[in-house]
């Protein structure tokens, strides 16, 4: 379960921002709350050899 207080800094710093770039897989699984809450309210637009991006549309 994400913390509400996170969902909500998260929504405030991707307002107006229609994806989201993530390129540092070692960042990535570091960051459990942030790779949680993308994966559950966000569709992959777009993987590959090194990058996936979220669609926040």
């Amino acid at each position: 379960m994400i913390p509400q207080e996170f969902a909500q800094i998260f929504n405030k710093n991707a307002q107006n921002r229609d994806f989201f770039l993530i390129t540092d897989f070692d960042e990535w699984d570091a960051q459990v709350d942030l790779r949680d809450y993308l994966s559950a309210q966000y569709p992959i637009y777009v993987e590959g050899d090194g990058y996936l991006v979220f669609d926040l549309r």
